[in-house]
């Protein structure tokens, strides 16, 4: 086990140990997944906005660090994603991650960027623990002018590549 988590260690979204990667620090409830991530100008696609492949990045690792904290071992099959409007390096981003449903082979999961700036939700929104926002992302369809982008995915669970020293 200590092996394994020294390898998540490394993980290019959330691992601390890795040098480049983006650091994300995920708050978890029983049902929903939450993190912030501020872009920076290495993060960029086009001048001043946030590369596509790292708006999928941030999309597809809170659908899975979601399920990987519930304890199921898993592995992305299939992700869509709806790019809404272009993120700007330099602005805080929301992640919101949760389970749409689950079966005994595998979870369909949905996720959502919003912008941070200017995000007011409803009184209920606002009453949220401090240490893990709660939401429904049926409330954010309302909010549209903040989303960034959105997914769904099909995660195989009971799956996840060995540890091989060949790759280390």
């Amino acid at each position: 086990m200590a092996d394994e988590r020294a390898r998540d260690s490394w993980c290019f979204a959330c691992g601390p140990d890795n040098p480049i990667g983006l650091h994300l620090a995920f708050k978890i409830t029983s049902d929903n997944i939450y993190a912030e991530f501020v872009p920076e100008r290495i993060h960029q696609g086009y001048d001043g906005v946030v590369h596509g492949g790292i708006i999928a990045t941030l999309l597809d690792e809170a659908m899975a660090n979601l399920l990987y904290l519930k304890g199921w071992d898993c592995t992305t099959g299939k992700m869509e994603i709806r790019y809404r409007q272009p993120a700007l390096v330099g602005s805080k981003i929301e992640i919101f991650g949760q389970v749409l449903e689950k079966r005994s082979r595998y979870a369909k999961t949905k996720a959502i960027l919003l912008k941070a700036e200017g995000n007011h939700r409803n009184s209920d929104m606002d009453k949220a623990n401090d240490q893990v926002k709660r939401f429904l992302i049926k409330d954010f369809i309302k909010k549209s002018d903040l989303i960034i982008a959105e997914a769904t995915a099909i995660f195989m669970l009971g799956s996840r590549p060995s540890n091989s020293s060949s790759l280390l």
